[in-house]
């Protein structure tokens, strides 16, 4: 059974709970009326105003410091009033949230539009001279940002401390699409002016230092390494080039293609040491010295055959070998160009020709059909030496004047066999060894060439010297 003392306590908090509800109507019936009375007076300054303007439907004037709208739940979603730089318009939505926000900034106009949490989600605002839109990421901080300047428009995506990673931008007749790290791009895309006007170009770089890719629009691609190009490629309409460099940026390699030729060149600084070519004329490789000058090549010559070529450092021609009439041919010449030694072939088999200082033939080594020749001497002059030996001829060496043959000595089957000859090329003596009888045989002729003493020996080994008349008719003998 309760106390008198608890149900005191009853009715005290029964009490409370009347007056707090009243409290609460009582508050309500205000906002009520001050809205009402707000209303009314709102009416009567329009009403006023209608009056004043002779039952006019426009309103020409409402002033308010302060312009609150509310729901149905009286709570404000919407605020008008005065800020520092001007008017601000504040919206709430129905969890109290301030997610929109425009007003003055000093230089122009300012939207702000935030999320529930109350972080700033989207901004548009005038800037000096433009406007600027920043969309935020998760933390709030700009993540998007668009811009406007005299250069162009320009948007970005950035980092939490407003740094560059990627942007599309105009920069004054050209447009740039570039994407990378912090405050560095790594990947561009823009236009470039070029001797022949704008193209499009396209850089790659490194995270860190200089170089990278870049690629034109007008047929280049450039591989870069610090502040030097190491490799080029590149397109005209005649055809393409490629050029190699070492890392200091010396030329070391360069390919060019043409229409009907193509050209790769070795360098040595600035100085093309070795090239090989294909053109419509021919094909071949040419090595230089340092000073540029061309002392070896090798390729197809003026008859459409292989040739090499060889020249001392002043690009005198010193030797070459190549193609004849019948063959191959190899030739030496002095330091001042004059030919020395020519070596070749014809019909009979291989030739080689020595020649003196004045350019004349003073000795040949030559095949014969079936053997061979050497022969030193002027050869124009018929004056010298030569051997001859033929595979089943007599091996003979002869001494030449300009009249003829003087002297011929020569190896026969019965033995060596000497020919003195006279000037008008008519035997004179003959010596050697006898083939109609032993031993050794000595044949004197006169100018007819009739032999008149002979000096022998005979059968039983006697000696025997034969004498006759200028016909060779009569005959005295001479034996021990």
């Amino acid at each position: 059974m309760p106390t008198s003392e608890s149900s005191t306590a009853t009715a005290v908090e029964s009490r409370l709970a009347r007056l707090e509800s009243a409290l609460i109507d009582e508050r309500a019936r205000r906002r009520r009326l001050e809205r009402m009375l707000g209303g009314a007076a709102v009416m009567l300054t329009v009403l006023g105003a209608l009056a004043a303007g002779r039952a006019s439907s426009v309103v020409d004037i409402v002033q308010t410091r302060r312009l609150e709208v509310v729901d149905d739940n009286d709570r404000v979603v919407l605020v008008a009033t005065a800020a520092r730089h001007g008017g601000r318009v504040d919206i709430w939505d129905d969890t109290a949230a301030n997610v929109a926000r425009l007003g003055a900034n000093g230089v122009g106009g300012d939207l702000s539009l935030f999320d529930r949490r109350g972080r700033r989600s989207i901004s548009a605002f005038s800037d000096a001279d433009a406007g600027r839109l920043e969309i935020a990421g998760l933390e709030g901080a700009p993540a998007v940002v668009a811009t406007a300047d005299r250069h162009g428009g320009r948007v970005a995506a950035v980092d939490g401390a407003g740094r560059d990673l990627a942007r599309i931008a105009g920069h004054g007749d050209s447009g740039v699409l570039a994407a990378g790290v912090a405050d560095r791009d790594l990947v561009v895309l823009d236009g470039t002016e070029t001797g022949e006007g704008r193209t499009g170009r396209l850089t790659v770089r490194p995270v860190d230092g200089e170089g990278g890719v870049v690629a034109r629009g007008d047929g280049e691609l450039r591989l870069d390494r610090g502040a030097r190009t190491l490799v080029r490629l590149t397109a005209a309409e005649a055809g393409g080039r490629w050029e190699l460099a070492d890392a200091l940026g010396a030329e070391r390699l360069t390919a060019t293609a043409a229409i009907g030729s193509a050209l790769l060149e070795m360098h040595d600084d600035d100085t093309p040491i070795v090239a090989l070519g294909v053109g419509e004329t021919g094909s071949g490789i040419r090595i230089r010295n340092a000073d540029g000058i061309a002392v070896a090549a090798m390729g197809v010559d003026e008859t459409a055959s292989g040739g090499i070529a060889i020249a001392a450092p002043d690009g005198t021609r010193v030797g070459g070998l190549g193609v004849g009439e019948t063959g191959g041919r190899f030739t030496l010449a002095g330091r001042d160009g004059r030919s020395l030694i020519d070596a070749g072939g014809d019909g009979d088999g291989g030739r080689i020709e020595v020649r003196d200082a004045e350019e004349r033939t003073v000795a040949t080594i030559a095949g014969a059909g079936n053997g061979g020749r050497i022969a030193v001497g002027l050869e124009p002059a018929g004056t010298g030496i030569t051997l001859d030996a033929a595979g089943t001829g007599t091996p003979t060496i002869s001494l030449l004047t300009p009249g003829g043959r003087a002297v011929a000595l020569a190896a026969t089957p019965s033995g060596g066999l000497l020919n003195l000859f006279a000037p008008d090329g008519t035997l004179a003596v003959a010596a050697g060894a006898a083939n109609d009888g032993p031993g050794g045989v000595v044949s004197i002729r006169n100018e007819r060439g009739v032999e008149v003493v002979r000096a022998g020996s005979t059968s039983d080994d006697r000696g025997l010297v034969a004498v006759s008349d200028a016909t060779g008719g009569r005959v005295r003998r001479i034996s021990p």
